[in-house]
């Protein structure tokens, strides 16, 4: 049953990701990062690769503190304080040693699927038909390749897992 329950907390996971505006909105920015670094990685100067990197990974920093934020009611500026670091802790040392290691295999389980879905929804075969059918002849398959399955982790699968995570912690 614990499987059944990880598919409700992913669903737990998205309404609260959709909740907010905001939070699908910064993911817009890391999976267009992302998108542009698959699909120029061979054409653009190693720095700015890099320097997209760093920017995808600040903007994904403050997506998390957003996330945790929002899910616990607390100002950005009061993170630092005895009572914020209360609510957190006590939160998760609720929860037995047994609790946490099923909720990680069900979560495991559950993201291994849903990325097992994703590679064979998006083959280099599906994706060549479509850049044939629509005479996309600039980027090579495996780059488009790359560039629509790092696009929809970023938008729609890395934020949920944060989450998700946050869910089974009972933080959220």
């Amino acid at each position: 049953m614990f499987i059944l329950d990880g598919f409700n907390t992913l669903r737990e996971s998205y309404v609260f990701y959709f909740a907010s505006i905001m939070l699908f909105g910064i993911s817009i920015i890391t999976a267009a990062g992302r998108c542009y670094q698959a699909l120029y990685k061979e054409r653009i100067n190693a720095w700015w690769y890099y320097l997209i990197e760093i920017i995808v990974q600040i903007i994904r920093i403050f997506q998390y503190i957003l996330i945790i934020s929002l899910s616990t009611d607390t100002a950005i500026r009061d993170f630092n304080s005895i009572g914020f670091r209360d609510k957190i802790s006590l939160s998760v040392y609720g929860m037995t040693v047994t609790d946490i290691i099923w909720e990680f295999v069900g979560f495991a389980i559950i993201f291994g699927i849903y990325n097992l879905i994703l590679n064979r929804l998006f083959t280099k075969h599906m994706i060549a038909g479509f850049m044939k059918k629509r005479q996309l002849t600039k980027f090579s398959v495996e780059s488009v390749q790359l560039a629509v399955l790092l696009g929809y982790k970023n938008l729609l699968l890395i934020p949920v897992s944060f989450i998700y995570i946050l869910v089974v912690l009972q933080i959220i």
